[in-house]
């Protein structure tokens, strides 16, 4: 059957072509099927039916290709197209498809989003699914109304690009991801495209090796409630002040004020499975684990699959009175210590600079009065010079 929310088909439950919901034209002008399936059989070989008032296709692990999708490109009653495990390049749905409000795309060979700009291809699409593809970055992708968007497993290194400012959702698991923002994408427009999102999946990326500054951008993030982070690189718990407030931020940076859930499980600093490699991960202390996040983000009441109930006894609890009081009192200790650690480093700069400008005072003197003495001295060298030119 389909999965309603994004256009997902189980072909094992589907016969290989079937013609359903027989209903009244939606231009009332007879009688017609308004739902197609394919699934498993090639799309060469099938004989199709009349499809001019389809509202819902499923075209599914059909070989089809780009020539064969330009047959369904002019289907202007579509409402939900799931083209998935096919051979498109591109999206055959190109043309006008007003009423269009879920594409599924997954697996197939598209590399480019050039060919998507759905502002008037599709202008009330709300759902796109460009998973298991071939793309590298998101650029081209532009809608005033889409709401979800789901590029797992495809080459990308950033999440710039995608022109939605209406976006919720966005899944960018199993990518190359390191940073989030392309160096070559503004703030503004960072912060334009994910003022409303509420859910960013990141998990199984390379997030970690560096640390990720896409968070802090002020406007961008004001919304997200939920981010999944499991399966990257994090190797410390000290990353996470970037996801919270923190006394070291600016004035107007405020990064993720509304986040309550995160998933954090298979970084190196969360895995007790790890095989450690250095001595900057110390053991993983199930107990404490709760308590090390709270320290840096004291307004989540999510983390992995806490608070975790068993027939409905707690098994694993989160965010309990004790954790929020220890992560506290732990949070204002750590403050206490980065601030007296910055005053310390701050007063040896200090005197460093000072040692600097004073040593710096004293060559400029010292040059000064070199340059003085040789002038004297070239002076009376000229002077003699003189008086003998005269005794001559």
């Amino acid at each position: 059957g389909i999965n309603a929310e994004y256009g997902e088909i189980d072909c094992s439950a589907m016969q290989p072509q079937l013609l359903s919901g027989l209903a009244p034209t939606p231009d009332g002008q007879g009688l017609a099927y308004s739902e197609l399936t394919i699934c498993g059989t090639p799309f060469g070989l099938v004989e199709l039916p009349e499809l001019e008032y389809m509202q819902r296709i499923q075209i599914v692990a059909a070989d089809m290709s780009d020539p064969e999708g330009d047959k369904i490109k002019s289907l202007s009653w579509l409402t939900q197209a799931v083209l998935s495990r096919n051979n498109l390049t591109y999206n055959p749905l190109n043309g006008t498809n007003k009423y269009l409000q879920v594409l599924n795309l997954s697996t197939n060979q598209i590399s480019s989003t050039d060919q998507l700009d759905l502002t008037e291809q599709c202008p009330v699409l709300h759902t796109l699914d460009l998973s298991h593809n071939l793309l590298e970055n998101l650029r081209g992708i532009k809608s005033c109304k889409l709401k979800v968007l789901l590029v797992d497993s495809n080459r990308l290194s950033f999440i710039s690009g995608v022109e939605c400012p209406q976006l919720e959702h966005l899944s960018v698991a199993s990518n190359q991801l390191i940073q989030l923002q392309d160096p070559d994408t503004s703030n503004e427009e960072w912060a334009v495209t994910y003022a409303n999102l509420s859910s960013l999946d990141c998990s199984n990326n390379q997030l970690g090796q560096e640390e990720v500054t896409g968070w802090s951008k002020q406007g961008a993030f004001g919304s997200l409630v939920s981010l999944d982070l499991s399966s990257n690189k994090i190797k410390s718990y000290k990353a996470l002040k970037n996801l919270g407030e923190w006394w070291s931020h600016p004035d107007e940076v405020h990064p993720l004020p509304r986040l309550t859930t995160l998933k954090l499980a298979g970084n190196p600093q969360t895995d007790p499975d790890r095989v450690l490699e250095d001595d900057t991960l110390i053991p993983f202390d199930e107990n404490q684990y709760p308590v090390e996040v709270l320290l840096y983000l004291p307004q989540l009441t999510a983390l992995d699959s806490m608070p975790l109930y068993q027939e409905g006894e707690l098994v694993a609890a989160f965010g309990t009175t004790e954790q929020l009081e220890e992560a506290a009192e732990r949070r204002a200790q750590l403050e206490q210590q980065e601030k007296e650690a910055k005053r310390v480093a701050d007063e040896e700069h200090a005197r460093l600079a000072a040692e600097q400008q004073a040593a710096s005072r004293k060559a400029a003197e010292e040059a000064k009065r070199a340059a003085e003495e040789e002038a004297a001295r070239l002076a009376a060298e000229a002077a003699i010079e003189e008086e003998e030119i005269d005794d001559e």
